[in-house]
């Protein structure tokens, strides 16, 4: 076996002499993307393609913090072919949250649910991301990744069933939360609570940014 990188995309032509002169002859489309990540889903054209739509749909430049939204989508396997679902906005879409819908019935088996955080670390968050949070006049939340990037809700919905990675980005970071993370019912709160302990045992973090090429553009 051998192996080498491929520098450019196009097809891969390879000649191998079998048998001394018998020729085999092989070809292939090969497609480079900027910054592997060594994420399969991550490193494929199409979904990379897909992240950097839903990052110019959120608004996540406007400098209007309350003009952003969160969009997201959900990517499947068809029979070995990847498709992809882009959720519609909804009455729960806002810069802080979406319900990533699934159609139904679903066009494949499940693989991952991808989504967008529109902010920076330390952004101020707006209003209506502080609803019930109790805060007076002058004082606003700041986005933090108080759970290693993705949210309190993105952990709870890698344990939807079935099972699946949630992958989120902000301006800074992509974020792969994979299932399994233990997560105690609290009765009192009527909540799954994400063990922030194991936390960095089902987390994956990649800058959406490499120092001579880009993951996810701006």
């Amino acid at each position: 076996n051998c192996a080498m990188n491929v520098p450019v995309s196009g097809t891969m032509k390879v000649k191998v002499s079998v048998h001394y002169n018998h020729w085999v002859f092989k070809s292939v489309h090969v497609t480079v993307v900027p910054c592997p990540t060594n994420d399969s889903l991550l490193d494929d054209a199409k979904i990379r393609l897909m992240l950097d739509s839903i990052w110019k749909l959120s608004n996540g430049g406007n400098p209007d913090i309350d003009k952003r939204s969160e969009r997201g989508f959900t990517v499947y396997d068809s029979v070995g072919r990847l498709v992809i679902r882009l959720s519609p906005l909804d009455t729960a879409s806002s810069p802080c949250q979406t319900a990533i819908t699934e159609p139904y019935p679903p066009p494949g088996t499940v693989l991952a649910q991808f989504h967008v955080h529109p902010f920076t670390l330390n952004d101020s968050l707006p209003r209506a991301c502080e609803i019930g949070k109790g805060l007076k006049g002058g004082q606003y939340l700041k986005y933090a990744n108080s759970f290693g990037g993705p949210s309190e809700a993105d952990w709870n919905r890698t344990s939807v069933v079935p099972p699946r990675p949630v992958y989120a980005f902000d301006k800074d970071s992509i974020y792969k939360a994979a299932p399994g993370l233990p997560m105690p019912y609290d009765s009192l709160t009527a909540r799954y609570n994400p063990d922030l302990s194991q936390i960095p045992n089902y987390l994956s973090t990649w800058s959406r940014k490499g120092p001579n090429c880009t993951v996810i553009k701006y």
